[in-house]
């Protein structure tokens, strides 16, 4: 070929990779990529098979057009290494011309060669390509965190199970936050934020199964997905510290993907998680329950319900139970008793919260809130117990503690 005529294709080739690279600029990476196992228990690092592309729009087809490069003696590598990771390396324009193989149509073959991060890179173009820990036993096998950078999700399959564990959690907990809503004891029923966050995680459900049915799409338009649902999902997390979303990091995609996983998984449980908590009440002796505060369980920020339920009209249970009713620390109770004072408030709410039980039994029911001010409540929480003491007088008494998350 002529020497215009191989200009005229270089710069073709460079118009087409500006091209591409405006459209997407991360199109370099793995499209498929093969390792011999058997050579590496062996202490051989082989590639079997590598379609990629570079940084430089360079296309690499080995062995179908390129050259493989030579296997990989890793038992020249310190004896005191844990760690190492390998690079797809070619060499730059300049050195082409010697380090590469001429093919029978007058082109070149592309030598890759497989550079370890102990080694210089300078003259190479270089992408990582697999990471390699040293087991108990001696011997490197691969780091199974680690992901090169794709074009596609089916270029990694550790991305594809990532996917697939999400699209799964996420379908489970739309369909019991649909369940929830459809269960009239819920209090989700017309709670129209319920119906939104059902929404947002039923088309992201959908688009995320679309990445699963078309694994040739680039790992970043899955990222972009994500980060959206996660920044959809921030308004519904309660009482926690708005997360910090990752960047996508295209050298290492499976990191910033599990990170964000990770956030949209601790989302979803926190969105969906029952906001009114039953607290089990024990009647230790006649007129006075306990019950424990776990931290854990309840959260922190979570409010305190108390039903009351009686055989007797609601106005008149409204006004008298928490006059009544003493709530606290269980020896603050016992003080309170004692000396005829006043426990932690209880404040007459007009509606109960949403899913709260309703007290079984015949007469009515009111809802109080435990206002969490002064000494009393904190030293309640500090306690980690809640006593309750309830006089005689109140006919067909009945009880339920409830925490209520923010």
């Amino acid at each position: 070929m002529s020497k215009p005529y191989i200009d005229s294709l270089s710069h073709r080739a460079m118009r087409l990779q500006l091209t591409a690279q405006t459209l997407q600029p991360y199109l370099w990476g793995v499209q498929a990529v093969q390792w011999d196992a058997a050579a590496l228990q062996a202490g051989r690092l082989r590639l079997q098979g590598l379609c990629a592309i570079f940084r430089d729009g360079s296309l690499c087809d080995a062995p179908g057009y390129d050259t493989l490069p030579p296997p990989v003696d890793l038992d020249t590598l310190p004896s005191g290494l844990s760690e190492v990771t390998y690079y797809a390396a070619l060499p730059l324009q300049a050195q082409e011309n010697s380090a590469d193989a001429p093919d029978q149509a007058g082109g070149t073959r592309k030598a890759v060669r497989l550079l370890s991060n102990l080694e210089t890179h300078s003259g190479y173009e270089c992408f990582p390509l697999l990471r390699l820990r040293r087991s108990a036993a001696g011997v490197f096998e691969p780091e199974p965190s680690f992901v090169p950078p794709s074009l596609s999700v089916a270029g990694a399959p550790r991305l594809k199970a990532q996917l697939e564990r999400l699209v799964i959690a996420l379908q489970a907990k739309a369909g019991a936050l649909q369940a929830r809503m459809r269960d009239p004891g819920s209090g989700t029923g017309g709670d129209a934020p319920a119906f939104s966050l059902l929404q947002t995680m039923s088309a992201a459900g959908a688009t995320l199964t679309h990445y699963l049915k078309h694994p040739a799409l680039h790992p970043e338009r899955l990222f972009e997905t994500l980060l959206a649902l996660a920044g959809t999902l921030m308004p519904y997390s309660r009482g926690g510290v708005t997360p910090s979303l990752p960047s996508y990091q295209h050298e290492q995609p499976g990191t910033c993907l599990e990170q964000l996983g990770g956030i949209v998984r601790k989302q979803l449980d926190a969105a969906i998680a029952p906001r009114c908590l039953p607290v089990a009440l024990t009647e230790e002796r006649p007129g006075y329950y306990r019950a424990a505060l776990d931290p854990a369980r309840i959260g922190h920020g979570a409010t305190l319900y108390l039903a009351v339920g009686a055989a007797m009209p609601q106005p008149e249970l409204a006004a008298i139970a928490p006059l009544r009713v003493k709530a606290g620390a269980p020896e603050d109770v016992e003080r309170c008793v004692q000396f005829a004072m006043a426990g932690v408030k209880l404040a007459l709410v007009p509606q109960a919260p949403a899913g709260a039980p309703t007290p079984a039994g015949a007469g009515c029911t009111c809802y109080f809130i435990l206002e969490q001010t002064g000494a009393l409540y904190e030293q309640m929480l500090s306690a980690g117990s809640i006593s309750i003491y309830v006089p005689a007088g109140m006919p067909d008494l009945r009880l339920e503690l409830m925490a209520v998350a923010p």
